[in-house]
């Protein structure tokens, strides 16, 4: 069965480093993001729980290479099956593009619907990810 794949983006004008870090600092991305991260991502293996109120979800480090790329695998949103996403930080005219994969959605009803809604949730993530890093704004209140 062919499977989904949607990528999504936006350009932050400040150093790979500083973007970079918003993302894998559990004490940062709580800030924008999720309301909590058990640990900092750090490695390929690392298992990271992040919780959104009483929600909470792990992911699991498939690849890490700093200032780069992070890949993880977690639960599909409504559907009985893991997919897999992949942000890469890449630097362009003194900023950076930050690209978000997601993949190995079924091409049926529950995995277009639940495609669709995360491409819609890592498109605001990106935008709250540049209100934080840029202006120290959450976007969340």
């Amino acid at each position: 069965m062919e499977k989904i794949k949607f990528t999504v983006s936006i350009r932050i004008n400040k150093p790979v480093e500083d973007v970079f870090n918003a993302f894998v600092d559990n004490s940062i991305i709580s800030k924008y993001f999720v309301t909590g991260a058990s640990a900092p991502i750090t490695k390929k293996g690392d298992k990271i729980q992040w919780n959104w109120g009483e929600h909470k979800t792990d992911i699991v480090i498939t690849e890490f290479i700093k200032n780069k790329s992070v890949e993880f695998d977690w639960p599909g949103y409504k559907v009985d099956y893991d997919t897999h996403v992949k942000f890469e930080f890449t630097e362009k005219d003194g900023s950076v593009i930050v690209y978000v994969t997601e993949e190995n959605w079924k091409k049926d009803d529950a995995g277009i619907n639940s495609a669709l809604a995360n491409n819609g949730g890592w498109t605001d993530m990106l935008k709250c990810m540049k209100a934080w890093v840029v202006y120290g704004v959450d976007l969340r209140k």
